[in-house]
């Protein structure tokens, strides 16, 4: 299962199994492991995506045009990521110990 199959709804910022990496998931780390400061800047990437995603959702939620080929998407799938995410701890809530 991939890092964005899931949302976390446990609401305790305990690691979610949804969010957990894998080497399907990551197939880099086969070839090319992360370097101290990457996996020390995860979270704080992670949490600047998941708050991306949910602006981008909520604009496109409060301003539905009619006749737009795109269907808003809910963002809340993205505010309970981002809750998850503020809780993280260090790579291994990731699955990447």
């Amino acid at each position: 299962m991939s890092c964005n199959e899931k949302t976390a709804t446990s609401g305790t910022g305990a690691a979610d199994s949804a969010f957990s990496a894998s080497s399907q998931a990551l197939p880099r780390l086969s070839w090319r492991p992360f370097s101290p400061t990457a996996l020390e800047a995860l979270p704080i990437l992670a949490r600047g995506s998941a708050l991306r995603f949910l602006l981008t959702r909520l604009y496109d939620w409060l301003h539905k045009q009619d006749g737009a080929f795109v269907r808003p998407k809910d963002p809340l799938e993205y505010r309970d990521r981002l809750r998850f995410h503020k809780g993280v701890t260090g790579p291994g809530d990731y699955g990447l110990d």
